[in-house]
């Protein structure tokens, strides 16, 4: 893991730059939960497209990839959206 780390530097920059902004949006908009309901859905949006792109640049997408980014992302998004009701 560390050496994908490592090898991949500007992509894992990217997707923690997008998780802190996304925290940071999240709280920033606080206490209004539709506006954090909002900056859920682009994180949701932002880490599927993170993956599919990152895989897809080194060779290695498959269906089975997608789907899991996919669940990964909505099982995630759903955990945080619980919060905001």
């Amino acid at each position: 893991m560390h050496r994908e780390i490592l090898k991949h530097k500007i992509a894992y920059f990217v997707l923690i730059i997008g998780l802190i902004g996304s925290i940071a949006g999240f709280m920033g908009v606080w206490p209004n939960p539709w506006l954090q309901r909002a900056v859920i859905g682009l994180l949701v949006i932002f880490y599927f497209c993170w993956g599919v792109f990152v895989h897809r640049q080194s060779g290695t997408l498959t269906r089975k990839i997608i789907e899991e980014y996919l669940v990964v992302a909505l099982f995630a998004g759903g955990m945080l959206l619980i919060i905001t009701f």
